[in-house]
């Protein structure tokens, strides 16, 4: 006989036998990457309100490159709804996780998720590639509601302050949110990384007459030093055009010059965002950052994602992209320089090629897969040995207690 059971948060219901266990076959279907993989000897269980592009690049890629060490789940709040309390429990009894993931995790079961992870001896780590406790109004009306709701802050600061081990994706964004922790905080290098075996062979091929601009529409105040520029380009260039791509929409000053502007959608996953980047064949990608406290945080993710569609980059943030910068992988321009700058990329195919080079000759030694999965590896450790440690601590104060009674 089957019976219904409440969900966990509120939303639909999951079919439990009579003894309320959830069906082995059920629980693969909810979460299929458990299928054929719990004996791994690292498991891990990524928590993360919106599985993104964040999940993609931090977590999913580099395990990805190594499917026999490592099992690694995703729960996002669709899966949450889907598992309820029994589910959930089920799913850490049949998975054992070794590691418990928060990545971008404002949910309102993080207590309970970390309790769970406590019954099975998990070590916790909270991941974030944002300052989403310092998010300013020039990211967008929405984006800044959202982020200033007290109860998502409160978790924020939970996730950071509650877990075995901090990891943010850059030392700045370290710097920024160490206040709210006093336990260890990793240190990571790569943030986005790539195989080499991912660039193109053989000849670029000849990219179209076009500028172009990935991003979300929260960047929208992140271009606006550059419209100027650009206006001035395409009213003095008439064979140029320029696309956005995203749910970044194009300034209004750009209005003027009709379907020369093109806006394409948001894509559908981020494996579908880079096969479309891919194709674009863009003669220049556009990265400019405000300098403002919450983008000098960020990691050079763009500039890898231009080099792997074989698009040059120009960007403005000597604090992101310094390091990129000074081996000559990508155009440095501020707002006074960009139209001398951003002409000269057009014009030079040399120069081109050249930023071109330059990048993925730093990407395959700094900024590899197999260095990146060398990192989740050693992070992963660190908080085993973290939680190990604590877990000593605590039996020998229960020692010292039960010896003075």
């Amino acid at each position: 006989m089957n019976t219904w059971k409440p969900d966990f948060v509120g939303g639909n219901p999951i079919r439990t036998n009579s003894s309320g266990e959830l069906n082995d076959i059920l629980l693969r279907a909810m979460v299929p990457e458990l299928s054929g993989r719990t004996a791994a000897e690292t498991r891990v269980l990524v928590f993360s309100s919106n599985v993104d592009a964040t999940v993609e690049i931090s977590f999913l890629a580099p395990a990805r490159s190594a499917p026999e060490g490592i099992c690694l789940a995703v729960i996002d709040d669709a899966r949450m709804r889907s598992l309820g309390s029994r589910g959930l429990e089920a799913l850490f009894g049949a998975m054992a996780p070794t590691h418990v993931v928060f990545c971008r995790y404002w949910g309102g079961n993080f207590s309970a998720i970390v309790d769970l992870a406590k019954s099975v001896s998990a070590a916790t780590l909270t991941f974030l590639d944002d300052n989403l406790l310092s998010v300013p109004p020039e990211t967008g009306t929405n984006v800044y509601a959202f982020f200033q709701d007290k109860r998502r802050r409160q978790v924020l600061e939970q996730t950071i302050r509650d877990v075995d081990l901090f990891v943010p994706s850059t030392p700045a964004l370290s710097e920024d949110l160490s206040v709210y922790r006093t336990g260890e905080v990793a240190d990571w290098g790569i943030y986005r990384s790539a195989d080499p075996a991912e660039f193109r062979q053989g000849d670029l091929p000849e990219p179209r007459p076009v500028i172009g601009y990935m991003a979300s529409e929260s960047h929208a105040a992140d271009l606006e030093s550059y419209v100027p520029a650009l206006v001035k380009l395409l009213a003095t260039r008439p064979e140029l055009r320029m696309e956005f791509f995203g749910t970044i929409r194009p300034p209004e000053a750009l209005g003027v010059f009709g379907n020369r502007v093109v806006t394409r959608g948001k894509a559908n996953s981020y494996a579908d965002f880079m096969r479309r980047l891919k194709r674009l064949r863009w003669m220049v990608g556009l990265a400019p950052l405000a300098d403002t406290p919450f983008n000098r945080t960020k990691a050079c993710t763009k500039w890898v994602e231009y080099t792997l569609a074989d698009i040059p980059t120009i960007a403005n943030s000597q604090a992101v992209y310094g390091r990129a910068a000074d081996r000559g992988a990508i155009a440095m321009a501020s707002s006074e320089t960009f139209f001398e700058s951003l002409t000269a990329i057009i014009d030079d195919r040399d120069l081109r090629n050249s930023l071109l080079t330059a990048s993925r000759e730093l990407i395959s030694s700094d900024y590899r897969l197999d260095s990146h999965l060398s990192q989740l590896k050693q992070t992963l450790e660190q908080a085993t040995r973290i939680l190990g440690e604590r877990l000593s601590d605590r039996g020998t104060t229960v020692g010292m207690e039960a010896a003075a009674k």
